[in-house]
């Protein structure tokens, strides 16, 4: 352990580091090396002899004062030692104090413990003052045992403590005294045996007003720049601690626990004899209820319960799970989900029912076929989606409220809900569904059993709750660091047009400033490995002469023919404005909702008949150009009973367009082939006058997997698109035409000016409108997929074709192989 002397002294008895018989006894070698450390004052002298040195600043820690040291303290403890033992080797004087972190639930769930507090309301009635004062008394009760193990491990680092009139505090009291001393011995000798050099006597603790002023001085910065802002959260919240955890704390004890599950009915209020059925696990939450959530695109049911004699309202697939026999009950009418949006119904209580943007049904698709009704009740202050979507949806203002959490610190219901004040939510559910009953707006229970989140602390079950609290604002943080990486948003770069204000010239003058920016690295890396490479004679690609040669290569290649101008479909990146190989479009994949849409293209020599394609870009429709089919595929011709119009799609994917056999009748069978050649009425006008487009080609990349078996073609956004296109004659690879009205952020451009401006991703929803109005749509629906990001700027990929220089290779490879 170390001490305060810095006087440097020989041991009194040499220690014997030699290996002596055929076993190593290592915990005895560990013992003789942190005593000759000891006797000759190691750290101390370290210090003083590099004291005139150029400072380098490290603060460890700070660990929970409250508790004990384990594997992952001694873990990160020594890469931290790397760093300070790094930066002594290389120059610099470094002060290695050891911090103690002394604030929050660690410290204030100990003294709660001991004294009894229940709440806020009790810390109230002892006092601040004296609440913290308990609170100063138990912080550095493992103090020893960290100073143990630091030692242990090897680390350097003042242990040194301040004094009691230093913590704030006049007088401990014997038994805090000892309690604080108790395990003081074990903290310093782990410390100790991971031979960390760390000084304990001269430590911080982040109940020191010096240390908090500096925190408190941070966020008043960020909040004259505008990042803080208050607000509310859905977090996980502990009702034995009464605090919110982080979602890793919240993960840390899951139990398998029997909850009530209730279906509850909502008479719709302009026909109270229909009833809107949810379901919930939360019957606590029930009170709090502000919305109701369905799915716009899934089916729903209006169904008489024969037994009840009541017409119930939910989704077709969920029927099954409330009804086990299915002559229990009538189906009178199916309709989709949006169907339902906007529909007020009657509250279940009457605590919250002044306000007059709640007590109606939203969409959203979080709502799943998988569990419930397909009917979700929206409590936006005990749910994070139930937030999202009543935020989103004007039930609430995020500013002005109304806020709906009628539940106290502890969990208990505030006197906003009369029937259940002074009940703790877990203890209501039983009361609230007798309530229920007696209301008649109980349609059915059980219990289900069900893994759930426990407080791992208190050993309390968790609830999701808004908590309020002052956040700091990192979305526009996020963006500014990602600059950095790169040149472009550094000079604050959009395009290739602002580098043409600035001038190519200028551009590569910053360029060049940072393409050494990490050569010292790369040095140091190549050297470590072991290889010998000359660094002082390197070349680099900006050189002159390097770029001269390339050029005599290319023109060699140019007179020879083997270099043709075209365009190539390669995965683009809109937030770096450039086309990234196919290995950096792998890099960065995220589950996504895209918009998957039915459209109907009227036959030109009958339009009554319509060819149906499916894509999930639908900001590619603007630039359709073909259709294309499987020629050896089945194809139907069909009648839809309900619109009457008579669709043209494959006959294996029908049954994906209609759930009901009885929805449809087929007219006529035949082959893909059968439908090349003929010509369709464009969606869209903007390059209507291309006299080579608009028909209908075959191909075997239409598979019978997905979609409706007639692709749309927009050549320039999809490589198949582009090699079937061009083998059909729509355009020419020479002359063209070609079909990409977008810019180089990925922004329509005016050959489409009704989306002009607009990025592809947010005209979406606007062509999906547009094609609404026309009467185009067929159908539509979300389809959650996996879709490439580019790992730079993270943003969505698109597919496009891009103009460039090509090396004709065809040629070349058989004369290769000839001569391998």
């Amino acid at each position: 352990m170390a001490t305060n002397t810095t006087t440097t002294t020989t041991p009194s008895t040499p220690i014997d580091f030699s290996i002596t018989g055929e076993t190593i006894q290592f915990g005895n070698n560990e013992k003789d090396i942190l005593a000759y450390w000891k006797q000759i004052n190691a750290f101390e002298t370290s210090n003083k002899l590099s004291k005139d040195r150029p400072r380098y600043t490290f603060y460890d820690g700070p660990p929970f004062a409250t508790g004990l040291p384990h594997y992952g303290h001694i873990l990160a403890g020594t890469i931290k030692d790397t760093v300070t033992r790094w930066a002594y080797q290389t120059g610099h004087y470094v002060e290695r104090r050891f911090g103690w972190d002394c604030h929050g639930l660690p410290v204030e769930y100990e003294i709660d413990k001991t004294l009894g507090i229940k709440g806020p309301e009790d810390v109230a009635k002892m006092g601040i003052a004296t609440y913290n004062d308990h609170c100063r008394k138990i912080v550095m009760r493992y103090a020893g045992e960290w100073e143990e193990i630091v030692e242990r491990m090897g680390r350097w680092i003042d242990f040194r403590p301040e004094d009691v009139a230093k913590m704030g505090i006049a007088t401990y009291n014997d038994h805090c005294r000892k309690i604080v001393m108790r395990y003081a011995g074990e903290w310093e000798e782990i410390v100790e045996r991971m031979g960390r050099w760390i000084d304990f006597r001269r430590d911080y603790k982040t109940m020191y007003p010096w240390f908090m002023e500096s925190v408190w001085f941070i966020f008043k910065q960020l909040y004259e720049k505008g990042f803080v802002y208050r607000g509310f959260k859905v977090m996980p919240y502990s009702m034995g601690c009464c605090t919110p955890l982080s979602n890793f704390e919240a993960g840390q004890n899951y139990k398998d626990v029997d909850d009530p599950a209730v279906w509850v009915s909502f008479p719709l209020t302009l026909d109270p004899t229909v009833k809107l059925v949810a379901w919930t696990t939360t019957p606590w939450t029930l009170p709090s209820n502000l919305a109701l959530c369905v799915n716009p695109n899934s089916n729903y049911v209006k169904i008489l319960d024969k037994a009840k004699n009541e017409v119930f309202i939910l989704m077709e697939k969920r029927v099954a799970d409330l009804y086990k026999k299915p002559d229990a009950y009538q189906v009178l009418e199916t309709f989709k989900g949006s169907n339902l949006k906007g529909m007020h119904y009657t509250p279940l209580f009457p605590y919250f029912a002044n306000i007059s943007t709640a007590f109606r049904v939203l969409c959203d698709d979080y709502v799943t076929e998988e569990s419930g009704t397909g009917i979700v009740h929206q409590a936006p202050y005990f749910g994070e989606d139930d937030y999202r979507v009543c935020l989103a949806n004007g039930v609430f203002n995020k500013d002005s409220g109304p806020v709906v959490c009628p539940i106290d610190a502890q969990c208990r219901f505030t006197d906003e809900v009369k029937d259940f004040q002074g009940l703790n939510v877990k203890e209501a559910d039983k009361v609230i569904i007798k309530h229920l009953k007696e209301a008649k707006r109980l349609v059915h229970q059980s219990v289900m059993k069900h893994s759930y989140p426990f407080c791992w602390r208190s050993d309390t079950p968790l609830i999701y709750r808004a908590v309020p609290s002052w956040f700091i604002r990192v979305e526009g943080m996020v963006d500014r660091l990602l600059a950095e990486y790169e040149i472009d948003k550094t000079l604050g770069i959009k395009g290739p047009e602002d580098v043409a204000k600035m001038g190519i010239a200028t551009y590569n003058d910053h360029c060049r400033k940072i393409v050494m920016r990490y050569a010292g690295e790369w040095e140091e890396i190549v050297e470590r490995m072991g290889r010998w490479i000359d660094f002082r004679r390197d070349y680099k690609t900006m050189y002159p002469w390097f770029m001269e040669s390339v050029w005599f290569i290319f023109k060699q290649l140019y007179e020879k023919g083997f270099v043709y101008r075209g365009f190539k479909v390669m995965p683009y990146s809109m937030g770096c404005c450039t086309p990234l190989s196919n290995f950096e479009a792998g890099q960065n994949y995220k589950d996504v909702d895209d918009p998957a849409v039915w459209v109907s293209f009227p036959l030109t020599l009958d339009p009554t008949v319509k060819l149906v394609a499916w894509t999930t870009t639908p900001w590619t429709l603007p630039s359709n150009l073909a259709l294309c089919v499987n020629p050896n595929s089945n194809y139907v011709k069909i009648l839809d009973k309900a619109k009457n119009e008579v669709f043209i799609l494959m006959e294996k994917r029908v049954a994906d367009l209609y759930k009901k056999p009885d929805a449809y009748q087929v007219l006529e069978t035949f082959k893909g082939s059968t439908l090349k050649g003929m010509h369709y009425t464009p969606l869209f006008p903007y390059f209507a006058n291309i006299s080579t487009a608009f028909r209908v080609l075959c191909d075997d990349y239409v598979t019978e997997e997905s979609g409706t078996g007639i692709v749309h073609q927009a050549p320039y956004f999809g490589e198949d698109d582009y090699r079937v296109c061009l083998a059909n004659g729509v355009f020419n690879k020479d002359s063209g035409p070609v079909v990409c009205p977008i810019d180089a952020q990925c922004r329509f451009t005016d050959e489409v000016k009704d989306f002009q401006g607009l990025n592809v991703k947010e005209a979406d929803k606007v062509i999906i409108k547009h094609l609404k109005e026309a009467k185009r749509l067929v159908h539509q629906s979300v389809m959650k997929h996996s879709y490439p990001f580019c790992w730079r700027s993270d943003t969505p990929l698109i597919y496009r074709a891009v103009p460039s220089w090509f090396i004709r290779v065809e040629g070349m490879v058989d004369r290769l192989l000839a001569k391998s």
